[in-house]
């Protein structure tokens, strides 16, 4: 990947999930998702830089947002994109449909495990791993190691290369 500027982009506080780890404030976390802008402004705020960008996009969780697969699908005509997310909501599958992957760095799919338990997640959170992957994305599997789940790391370890996934402490 040939890029001018990296930069992180926190897109929104509003997330779906609660984890008790989260460092945002809860009412930020449950605000409005805002939208500062179409789908178009953005891609052509972003071309009339003139330089070739790597957005590492993150939120919250920036799937919830209303316009977050055409942003991408724009933005990745000229630019690389990267990816932090819980892969909770179903937009990924959309993105996964209407992004070229050779223009992502990689997809963090953040697994929040009890948080993800606590809502009946599991199992399609690997679905949208197994699909990302099939679609030609780089995936890394990350889970925040809190102090509460460290003592059960080796064995949510275990239980995620059961199902193919190599999951990485964050």
């Amino acid at each position: 990947m040939r890029y001018d500027i990296e930069a992180d982009w926190l897109w929104q506080f509003a997330c779906n999930y609660r984890c008790g780890y989260c460092f945002i404030d809860p009412q930020a976390l449950g605000s409005k998702v805002p939208r500062l802008g179409t789908p178009a402004e953005w891609q052509d705020g972003f071309r009339r830089t003139g330089r070739t960008w790597l957005l590492h996009i993150t939120g919250g969780e920036p799937t919830v947002h209303p316009d977050f697969v055409e942003i991408c699908r724009l933005l990745a005509q000229d630019h690389y994109l990267s990816l932090n997310s819980n892969l909770s909501h179903r937009s990924i599958e959309a993105f996964a449909e209407a992004v070229d992957p050779a223009r992502v760095h990689f997809v963090n799919a953040a697994l929040h495990h009890d948080e993800r338990q606590a809502r009946g997640g599991l199992d399609a959170f690997v679905e949208r791993v197994r699909l990302l992957k099939a679609r030609g994305f780089p995936v890394l599997v990350t889970q925040v190691a809190d102090t509460a789940l460290l003592p059960r790391f080796d064995d949510l370890v275990q239980r995620m290369a059961a199902e193919g996934l190599v999951v990485f402490p964050k």
